[in-house]
């Protein structure tokens, strides 16, 4: 994964190829970020997804991210 995404507006429903039994459901509401479990184990994506209802998502790129995290010198000198 080369970064993850905050669904911002809209329906979005998960399905995995693997697994016909999961189905997946998330809507904007809970403003969801899409991807992350994967970015930091950098496994593939094992899901697909498809909105649902019409969609907005903000592509959160892997080095902000990364960025924004705490690193081990900050967080231990707290």
């Amino acid at each position: 994964a080369l970064g993850a995404y905050l669904l911002c507006k809209g329906t979005i429903a998960f399905s995995k190829a693997a697994d016909p039994s999961f189905k997946k459901t998330i809507s904007a509401e809970s403003q969801p970020i899409i991807g992350m479990d994967y970015l930091m184990t950098g496994e593939a994506y094992d899901y697909s997804a498809k909105a649902v209802t019409s969609a907005e998502l903000c592509y959160l790129p892997k080095s902000e991210i990364l960025r924004l995290l705490p690193t081990k010198e900050t967080s231990s000198a707290r």
